[in-house]
């Protein structure tokens, strides 16, 4: 009988010497058996018998096992990597439209892509305009036939941003455009725009962006009496409000 509780007592303590500690970045602890440690994971069982388990190296703070040596692992995930984490841009895409546009006789689609960091957006536009707005309006168009225009280009924004508040930042970037305006009596140039703005929005869901651009616009041809001299440089603004849906 004494000598069975003496084996039991050894065999207990054997199974509570060989439990090591794993103290992790969010401030847990776990305990287990160390099988190895890789590059970029700890491997444990929790019990002798149960299956192995991969824990990432940057989770992981330092590991006691049961004879008190101490393995350091990491830094502080917490502090460090959750930040660079949580700045990261998860939801990249946004699409949406220019309503105050069909006003003056233009229908504008954008489509937006976020970098992972949130600082730049590349955007391109497809805006289809009609002469039923700022010409009928401004010039005489009697006689003129119904016109279709199209044009795209590109804009670069450079977002500042906050990554504890992604609903809200600035952006600056410049906006350029090359196409036939049938709004402004089938006029076809190129504008070059710096532009200043403010997106707002959820950060998944409804995003609006407010901008006002500044610079030029070079004239290739046109109906207008606003541009006759076709081949010069002309002073070109824009105020451009958009609305759409960010994935």
């Amino acid at each position: 009988m004494r000598k069975s509780l003496i084996i039991a007592l050894c065999c207990m303590a054997f199974v509570f010497r060989a439990q090591d500690t794993f103290f992790m970045s969010d401030g847990t602890v776990k305990t287990g058996i160390l099988l190895s440690i890789s590059r970029d994971y700890v491997f444990y069982k929790a019990t002798d018998t149960s299956a192995a388990i991969r824990l990432q190296k940057r989770y992981v703070v330092m590991v006691e096992d049961y004879q008190g040596n101490i393995h350091a692992i990491g830094t502080d995930y917490s502090k460090a990597d959750a930040m660079e984490e949580n700045s990261q841009v998860r939801h990249q895409n946004i699409i949406s439209v220019q309503p105050l546009g069909l006003f003056i006789g233009r229908g504008t689609f954008v489509y937006e892509r976020i970098n992972p960091a949130g600082n730049v957006g590349v955007v391109v536009p497809v805006v289809l305009s009609y002469n039923y707005g700022f010409g009928r309006l401004f010039f005489n168009t009697r006689g003129r036939s119904s016109s279709i225009g199209f044009a795209s280009g590109i804009d670069i924004n450079f977002y500042i941003r906050n990554p504890k508040n992604d609903r809200v930042c600035l952006f600056v970037g410049p906006r350029l455009r090359y196409g036939t305006d049938a709004s402004v009596v089938m006029t076809e140039g190129f504008t070059a725009q710096t532009q200043f703005g403010w997106r707002f929005g959820s950060v998944k869901g409804v995003s609006q962006h407010v901008s006002v651009g500044v610079g030029f616009m070079k004239v290739f041809a046109s109906s207008s009496q606003l541009f006759t001299n076709e081949m010069a440089f002309h002073a070109w603004y824009s105020v451009n409000y958009r609305i759409g849906v960010r994935w």
